[in-house]
């Protein structure tokens, strides 16, 4: 059915209008999200993805290597105007959706803008595009490489006026890799050799000493502001490299558990809604840190590459991540999955069980896991389990909690904070517990195996099959 493209476009206005800011879930793990990757080698892309933006009218947009590419919810489509008027470079290294509703592209030559049907190919913006921000006015800035350095490594563009910023205008860096703006009017220019911080009237710059060592080379690959927080990535490893953050006003290494910021080479960062930050590297796939840890999430795990070029968070709260070999899209789910990725002793899990307190109980090979307040923990052998492999739970009315595991059943009594190894014997040495449940007046156990055993329940205090075992929190 052929939808016309106005009715198209106010579904999408309306699915925008009605749909609030959204996030992914950072409590959950990468790996928990639904994840689609997009890979040059099946045909999705003619060549190397470098940017991600979105336009006010839901259209997501890609810049690669060999042109624009829009997303139209199922497929990505080469775009070009209805007029066949081309861009002034099919080489796209970065791209900007702006409130005005217009798209910004930085190619390997020019700087372009397409609005309300209409193409406009800046001619006088000579040189590579690396960067394009809108600031609080919604003025246009742009940070380029590849000119003449008393041109000016950024421009501005406001009411159709053009203006270029270089060494006679204070600022001290001779060319232009990424942007950023803060909260008291700052604008972060990296480049190669330095890091700076720069007004009409104020200027200052960073990092020239450790910078020496990428100097013609990318260096600071990628600046982020929030609040008075500030982070960049340079595109090498090292001392005083990778990942640092402006503190009290000087550079230090990014550190977490999970990830040392002196360790990886930085093309890209993102901070999202949920104040998350990503990190995209240059050959270590990417890093998501919140809460004061990170995780690693890389091409083994399913990444199109571990050379990551850009990251995205589109409107609805996925995560997109250009690599050098395709797009990949994070998308949150209702339903939260776990595995032996997230923690689980195996994939081999027989039996699970809902606590009244909120305990997720897992019966598994080895051990007997479980989730309490997100934070997965196990129960083994060395914590008092009476055998290996858990394959039955049970809740009783008195909220102690029954184990099946190998031939033999155990209970698991919170008030007494312990593991309690039962008596009771399935009927065969290789039998093993597969399922429980009270009789009616709560005073008997019935327990399958390869026959149906019961026992006698306890109203309080440990079942009189039971002797203590280990005590294990």
């Amino acid at each position: 059915m052929h939808i016309p493209r106005s009715i198209r476009r106010c579904i999408i206005w309306f699915l925008l209008a009605v749909s609030p800011l959204a996030a992914l879930d950072p409590t959950k793990h990468i790996s928990q999200y639904t994840h689609t990757a997009w890979r040059i080698q099946d045909g999705a892309f003619a060549g190397a993805p470098n940017a991600i933006t979105q336009t006010a009218d839901g259209y997501l947009w890609i810049g690669t290597l060999a042109g624009l590419v829009r997303f139209n919810g199922v497929r990505f489509v080469p775009w070009t105007t209805p007029d066949k008027k081309t861009l002034l470079g099919s080489d796209i290294y970065s791209l900007l959706g702006t409130t005005d509703g217009s798209l910004w592209i930085g190619s390997g030559h020019r700087l372009s803008r397409w609005k309300d049907g209409s193409l406009t190919n800046y001619a006088d913006t000579a040189g590579r595009i690396n960067a394009i921000l809108e600031d609080r006015s919604g003025a246009i800035w742009i940070a380029r490489t590849r000119i003449d350095p008393p041109v000016g490594p950024i421009c501005k563009i406001s009411g159709g006026a053009l203006r270029c910023y270089g060494v006679p205008d204070g600022l001290s860096c001779k060319y232009g890799n990424t942007l950023a703006n803060d909260d008291g009017g700052n604008l972060w220019v990296g480049s190669s050799e330095a890091i700076c911080r720069w007004t009409p009237s104020f200027s200052r710059t960073y990092l020239q000493q450790a910078l020496k060592q990428t100097e013609g080379l990318t260096g600071v690959g990628a600046l982020i502001t929030k609040g008075s927080s500030l982070w960049t990535g340079i595109a090498r490893a090292g001392k005083e490299l990778g990942l640092q953050q402006f503190v009290d006003g000087s550079w230090r290494t990014y550190k977490v558990p999970g990830l040392d910021g002196a360790t990886v080479a930085v093309n890209s960062l993102l901070i999202d809604r949920s104040n998350a930050l990503w990190v995209g590297t240059v050959n270590q796939g990417i890093y998501r840190v919140f809460d004061g840890r990170a995780e690693h999430f890389r091409s083994a795990d399913g990444l199109s590459s571990d050379v990551v070029s850009n990251i995205y968070e589109d409107i609805e709260g996925n995560i997109w991540v250009a690599t050098s070999k395709g797009i990949d899209r994070f998308h949150d789910v209702v339903v939260a999955s776990f595995s032996a990725a997230e923690g689980l002793t195996t994939d081999a899990v027989s039996s699970v069980l809902a606590a009244r307190d909120g305990t997720v109980w897992i019966g598994n090979e080895g051990a007997l896991d479980f989730i309490r307040q997100n934070v997965l923990s196990r129960l083994t052998a060395r914590d008092g389990l009476p055998g290996r492999d858990v394959t039955s739970l049970f809740e009783d009315h008195a909220d102690r909690l029954w184990v099946g595991v190998d031939s033999r059943l155990a209970v698991y009594e919170r008030s007494l904070h312990s593991l309690l190894a039962g008596g009771i014997t399935s009927d065969g040495a290789n039998s093993s517990l597969t399922a429980m449940c009270t009789s009616r007046n709560f005073r008997m156990l019935w327990t399958l195996t390869s026959s149906i055993s019961r026992a006698k329940m306890a109203t309080s205090g440990p079942p009189p099959c039971c002797a203590p075992a280990a005590a294990v929190m």
